[in-house]
């Protein structure tokens, strides 16, 4: 008697297309720890000079804060969140009233509006399916003149029901891929930013590293911060 009404998202393989390249991400920016410590010779740093190393050791820490920034905000779009029905937030809501002749079921202007339908639709089923366990007749009892009628009724909820569901797979599908898709631009955005700062940082800390040097070779810089730039 239990209603199976359960679609199949539409957007699946685009939102994991989306946490696969914020895994390569990760991949590139993990990889950034290990280069920036090669990238730092710690030979001379018992030699340097107070000042020095204080500036070594700060532009050094900004640098792999940087990249720890980095990693924490590609593995909040990996770890991401659930998203029900009754919890969008009221940007995906806007998201799917502007465009809801594609979203929603047909005569629905308002996510809210085909939200309160699919609740009602739920009560129906579940109120049915209690007459109809209310109806059934005992081990060897004769059925009750409404059970059919009940059983129709309930169908024709199930049907409703099942209708509604598939619309709201596809609803909140949508806004979640929409979701991901913004916070995958804000990402690269402030990966760009984490990247150029950790990049003058650590010129900074190589400077601060070779007073010997007049100047910094920057292409170890590079090296760092080339597979940042390659995701």
């Amino acid at each position: 008697m239990a209603a199976d009404a359960t679609a199949e998202d539409p957007y699946a393989t685009q939102k994991a297309n989306i946490r696969d390249t914020a895994k390569y991400m990760a991949a590139a920016y993990a990889a950034c720890g290990p280069l920036l410590v090669a990238g730092l010779s710690f030979a001379n740093l018992g030699s340097l000079s107070s000042g020095r190393l204080a500036v070594t050791v700060v532009a050094g820490a900004v640098a792999f804060g940087c990249i720890l920034l980095g990693l924490r905000s590609i593995l909040d779009i990996l770890i991401g969140g659930q998203v029900f029905a009754t919890t969008l937030d009221p940007a995906a809501k806007s998201y799917v009233d502007q465009h809801a002749a594609e979203l929603l079921s047909a005569g629905f202007r308002s996510y809210d509006a085909f939200l309160a339908h699919w609740k009602k639709a739920n009560e129906d089923v579940q109120q049915l399916a209690g007459q109809w366990r209310a109806l059934a007749p005992p081990a060897g009892g004769s059925p009750s003149p409404d059970i059919e009628r009940i059983k129709t009724e309930y169908q024709a909820a199930v049907a409703a029901l099942t209708g509604y569901n598939t619309a709201l797979t596809r609803t909140v599908g949508s806004a979640q891929l929409h979701l991901l898709q913004k916070q995958l631009k804000t990402l690269r955005r402030r990966l760009g930013g984490l990247a150029i700062v950790g990049f003058v940082a650590l010129c900074v800390a190589l400077w601060a590293a070779n007073p010997g040097k007049a100047e910094v070779d920057c292409s170890q810089c590079l090296q760092v911060l080339l597979p940042i730039a390659r995701s």
